[in-house]
């Protein structure tokens, strides 16, 4: 307490300083002195005699306590002799006693006041030089806690602009402004910031809204107005955290309200729509323009029950996006995808578009599917061998099919690495019938280059991020498809890094392998969501195909469907970029049809020149390759049909 004090008294003094009367101030008063050192033993002393005197004065209080009780208690025989006929006598015997007791108190209470006129300095020197060190103390701590503060921050900085520096600034040519990297840093978290409070002032306005029109429905109720007209009175929107869903009913899309009218009358119903609503609308719409209907007849339990399960895997994404690295999620989400340009270069996408160039086409050696399963599987095996661990290097090592290997070689800092085996032949030839034969024909094989993969699962987005440039040096890339990327992410929400390597040693012909780098929470998430995603796709086979029509009218329909539920899943949503081009070419030339039959050339081929030579007509000619890498999803190098484009 004692040094607190001193240091409060130090620190008033250098307030007074500043504001201007530091002449009156001892200089040397603002250094700590060692008399609360000197002081503290003749403190101690004091207070214990303070002690024995307050014990003292409480041990004569008892006895005289014990005196008058004493006096009151005394027996007949020992009380003074009473002569006869003296009715004054005890009168005269209390009065003395009164007496007695005052004159007692009196002496008690001066005894009382000169101890305390005796012991009131020192107590109040006491309390104050105590008051004192407490401040000073209370002080010293503030100012140690934030001199902490001041080196976390600063070491928090340090790491922020180590990791700018090397991720952000790492193929860039130049000096590194560490001044701008941090001004984008924090524009980027006040974004973050300034969103999230739009959105939740957009969530109250509409809740204010909902409960406005709720009020003036209720009191329409109640002056009688007809149900009809209530029906057709317009609707707000909720959104989805505010509802809660009946856990015996679903609806698709559609909540009940009930007012609080005490006569009949029917509920109002309040169309909703959030994010598992528009992926099933997209899996509805795709699944029936490929059988040919309208998106109208799926039957609507099914659309609930497909609703349900949606919800449950969109839930398991969103709890992995939330455990994901946020710092390593956004710089992978900067990093661009790359492919092989001007002829075998592997560069980045905005790179390699501004060259004009076509990209290099990918594709397998042969279209015969049961050669192509022959490297395959060497390629498998190759593949496999190259990702080893280091404690089975020159021994035999059996890679089960399923099988997980931690600390794998060649990998940048892998937990594990995967074998899901080679694709399924059955798998291999839907996947083939489904998303190539409309354009590529008999020549839908050459584009199968997932037959051998292996995937590598990190323990967060930044040891993956640095995992992508050792795979790049290690093998013969000719492909990088990052999901991250804002223009590759798909409905489900997965991220992860596809890379296509070529493996050339020990196989009869070169194959085009997959490595999947991804991270542990979207891996669990995966494996996890299998069993609903499945259910999703054959609730879809089933709406869409009657029974008995795999084996008369069209066979295998049931299967197709599920996998084209299962490609819309994972294909890259449409940039907005060519969502534009497509509108400007339907305006330009009447219709896209128009456009194909008069300027494309009305034939089955469309190669990059005749498509950049009318891109450069709609003046879109700075996106020509952007757009023909969409239109290209085989990556052939050309156009088969219409239908496509």
């Amino acid at each position: 307490r004692a040094e607190a004090m001193e240091d409060k008294a130090i620190l008033d003094r250098k307030a007074q300083g500043r504001l201007g009367s530091r002449a009156k101030i001892d200089p040397e008063s603002l250094k700590k002195s060692s008399w609360v050192k000197n002081r503290l033993p003749e403190i101690v002393q004091k207070e214990q005699q303070h002690r024995e005197e307050l014990e003292q004065k409480h041990y004569q209080e008892e006895q005289e306590r014990l005196q008058a009780a004493r006096f009151h208690a005394e027996p007949l025989h020992c009380t003074p002799h009473v002569p006869e006929h003296d009715e004054d006598f005890g009168k005269r015997l209390h009065a003395q006693h009164q007496q007695l007791v005052e004159k007692r108190m009196e002496q008690q209470l001066a005894a009382t006041l000169e101890k305390l006129q005796e012991c009131s300095p020192t107590q109040e020197r006491s309390f104050s030089e105590t008051k004192e060190i407490a401040e000073r103390l209370f002080s010293d701590a503030r100012d140690r806690e934030e001199r902490l503060q001041a080196i976390r921050d600063d070491k928090l900085k340090k790491e922020i602009d180590d990791i700018l520096k090397s991720q952000v600034h790492k193929n860039q040519k130049g000096p590194c402004n560490m001044e701008r990297l941090r001004e984008l840093h924090e524009e980027q978290l006040r974004r973050i910031a300034v969103r999230k409070q739009l959105l939740k002032d957009a969530e109250d306005n509409e809740i204010q809204m909902l409960r406005h029109q709720k009020q003036q429905i209720d009191e329409e109720c109640r002056k009688g107005r007809p149900a009809e007209l209530l029906d057709a009175a317009p609707r707000y929107h909720l959104p989805k955290p505010m509802l809660s869903r009946s856990s015996s009913v679903s609806t698709f899309g559609v909540h009940t309200f009930e007012t609080s009218m005490r006569t009949p009358h029917r509920p109002v119903e309040v169309p909703v729509v959030d994010s598992r609503d528009l992926v099933l609308a997209t899996l509805n719409e795709a699944a029936a323009l490929r059988c040919g209907a309208i998106p109208e007849e799926c039957p609507l339990p099914m659309l609930c029950t497909a609703s349900d399960l949606l919800g449950k895997v969109l839930d398991v994404y969103w709890d992995a996006d939330q455990k994901s690295d946020m710092h390593g999620g956004l710089m992978l989400a900067k990093r661009q995808c790359q492919r092989l340009y001007t002829d075998g270069h592997l560069m980045d996408s905005t790179v390699g578009m501004k060259t004009l160039q076509e990209p290099d086409e990918i594709r397998q050696c042969t279209c015969d599917l049961d050669q192509l399963y022959t490297s395959a599987i060497a390629a498998q095996r190759q593949l496999l061998e190259k990702f080893e661990p280091k404690e089975v290097e020159g021994k035999v090592f059996v890679w089960k099919e399923g099988f997980k290997v931690p600390q794998p070689r060649r990998s940048g800092g892998a937990l594990f690495a995967y074998n899901p085996g080679v694709k399924g032949k059955q798998s291999a030839e839907r996947k083939a019938r489904v998303l190539y034969e409309a354009s590529a024909g008999k020549e839908k094989y050459f584009h199968l280059l997932d037959l051998a993969r292996i995937a590598l699962v990190y323990e967060n987005a930044a040891v993956l991020s640095n995992a992508i440039d050792v795979i790049c040096k290690d093998f013969d890339v000719v492909q990088v498809r990052n999901f991250y990327h804002p223009s590759c992410r798909n409905l489900l929400g997965e991220r992860y890094v596809e890379i296509q390597v070529v493996v050339t040693e020990n196989v009869d012909l070169p194959h085009v392998c997959e490595i999947r780098l991804e991270e542990l929470c979207y891996f669990d998430a995966q494996r996890a969501t299998r069993v609903n995603v499945n259910n999703v796709m054959s609730l879809f086979a089933q709406a869409f195909c009657a029974e008995g029509t795999d084996d008369e009218e069209r066979p295998n329909a049931k299967a197709d469907i599920e996998y084209v539920v299962k490609s819309t899943f994972l294909k890259p949503r449409v940039s907005r970029s060519h969502t534009r081009f497509l509108r400007k070419v339907a305006t330009r030339c009447t219709s896209l049809i128009g456009a194909w039959r008069f300027n494309l050339g009305n034939d089955c081929i469309l190669n990059f020149a005749t498509f950049k030579d009318f891109c450069s007509k709609v003046n879109c000619l700075e996106g020509v390759v952007e757009f023909w890498q969409y239109l290209d999803p085989t990556f052939a190098g050309y156009i088969l049909n219409f239908a496509t484009f």
